[in-house]
């Protein structure tokens, strides 16, 4: 596939999820580093200016043993079922506003 058309794909799944009510963000293409958000308001120049949908924190569920060991899982019924003695922790990743 051409990189025209791989880009046009990346412009139409980022105005997409901008349709479906996604937060979408930007920065300039010219060494701007720091993601701002895109109000409603927000034309798209996709020849200046770098889009992507806002990232989601990311969520797994800790088993920690009494001996300090660890063990993640991706779902809360996995952690417990498999927690014989412990306790399981949620953890949700922060994200920082200007994350690449």
């Amino acid at each position: 596939m051409s990189k025209t058309k791989e880009k046009t794909k990346e412009y139409i799944k980022i105005m997409q999820a901008y349709l479906d009510g996604k937060k979408i963000e930007f920065r300039n293409r010219a060494g701007d580093t720091i993601w701002r958000p895109a109000d409603k308001n927000h034309g798209w120049n996709f020849h200046d200016v770098e889009y992507r949908i806002k990232p989601e924190p990311r969520e797994f569920w800790l088993n920690v043993y009494p001996d300090g060991s660890l063990f993640a899982h991706f779902c809360p019924e996995s952690a417990v079922h498999i927690l014989s003695n412990g306790e399981t922790i949620k953890v949700i990743e922060v994200l920082d506003d200007d994350s690449e």
